[in-house]
């Protein structure tokens, strides 16, 4: 990762963050945190990570999702 990837990936977390301050204050809804991105479109390598686990309880599923950008003289 290089540091305009990190730049990149902070600037989606703080984008993120800010709307869902925005929900949790009233003045958001989540149809905003949800909307389509065009984030995908600007960058066409990344790499996704998905996991899913149950709940220590068992009646919840829980779900990370993680991309990372890479530039594109890292790809093989």
């Amino acid at each position: 990762m290089t540091i305009t990837n990190l730049t990149v990936l902070l600037s989606e977390f703080k984008r993120a963050q800010d709307i869902a301050v925005k929900i949790e204050e009233g003045e958001g809804d989540w149809e905003e945190l949800f909307a389509p991105s065009d984030f995908f479109t600007h960058y066409k390598n990344f790499v996704m990570i998905e996991t899913s686990a149950l709940s220590q309880d068992g009646t919840h599923i829980l779900y990370f999702c993680v991309c990372v950008l890479l530039c594109v003289s890292c790809v093989v």
